[in-house]
């Protein structure tokens, strides 16, 4: 069966959703960060401080890899991961990606206070840095989406899920959950 597969930016509810969306589909999780840090050993933020974005993007493409290759998970993509046509590539092989929006000010207002969400610009402001971001990634993003939904909403991570599910459902190119 297919993998679902969560996008967007930082502080979007890819690994919040994600895990309650695998656990109500019953299908494994894998948050495509929290495998990258086990495979490297290090936390992202030190990584990429020892070590630079490149270094990370290429551990990135090799998880992504590796995931394309598995069947019924859901997995919840760094921020960055389809920013290389490689992985975007190799993921939609197998998946179903749905790109997760929010209001800027809302993105902002769950991350700030995250130390493993190293600087992606040289901005200080994180709103000055989540607009550009967007602006640079909006049109990638919307590419590689086959369904959209907006997170900005304040309901409990529950009721995202079941209202993602709905949608999932209705989705013309949805696949069957169950075999």
């Amino acid at each position: 069966m297919k993998n679902i597969i969560l996008t967007g930016m930082r502080g979007s509810g890819k690994s919040t959703l994600g895990k309650l969306l695998a656990a109500k589909l019953g299908k494994d999780f894998i948050d495509l960060d929290d495998y990258i840090e086990k495979s490297a050993s290090g936390k992202i933020a030190e990584l990429v401080r020892e070590h630079g974005w490149d270094h990370f993007r290429e551990l990135e493409k090799k998880a992504a890899q590796e995931m394309a290759q598995k069947d019924n998970l859901v997995i919840a993509t760094g921020g960055g991961t389809f920013l290389d046509p490689e992985n975007t590539s190799n993921l939609k092989k197998n998946g179903f990606v749905i790109l997760l929006t929010a209001d800027i000010e809302k993105l902002a207002e769950r991350i700030e206070f995250d130390e493993n969400r190293p600087p992606l610009t040289d901005h200080k402001d994180l709103i000055a840095e989540l607009k550009q971001l967007w602006k640079q990634r909006k049109e990638i993003y919307l590419g590689c989406a086959d369904l959209t939904y907006d997170t900005s909403q304040d309901l409990d991570p529950t009721s995202k899920v079941d209202e993602l599910m709905e949608l999932i459902a209705l989705h013309p190119a949805c696949m069957r959950w169950k075999e």
